[in-house]
């Protein structure tokens, strides 16, 4: 989907600066068990739609593709990665695409995504 891949390229930056974290991308509809993972284990029904697990327990889950609440939770959850949390404040100073919109610049490319103009 369009929020997907818009968000893809953040995902693996921000995979490479949480080095001490496992990320993993799954496309819901590949084949049957990401199906059955994505809907029956996850009940996702929005996308992007993260999960977030810590010693083999799901801890959080959300969706959208925000910048900012991605490194919340991720930072919040996950104690490797907000152990990194000044790294992620310096690559993102090196490299303003991985930098969270303001709100209203959130809300502006919420709208566009969802009705397909992004």
């Amino acid at each position: 989907c369009r929020p997907c891949k818009a968000f893809w390229s953040k995902f693996r930056k921000y995979a490479s600066i949480y080095r001490n974290t496992r990320f993993v991308k799954i496309v819901g509809n590949e084949n049957q068990y990401c199906k059955h993972y994505a809907r029956d284990v996850l009940h996702a029904n929005n996308s992007p739609y993260f999960a977030v697990y810590s010693e083999g327990k799901l801890v959080r889950t959300w969706y959208g593709p925000q910048t900012q609440r991605f490194i919340d939770n991720i930072e919040e959850h996950l104690e490797s990665a907000g152990a990194l949390a000044l790294e992620r404040e310096v690559a993102v100073a090196a490299d303003p695409k991985l930098a969270p919109a303001t709100p209203q610049r959130e809300s502006i490319l919420r709208g566009k995504i969802a009705w397909g103009r992004a």
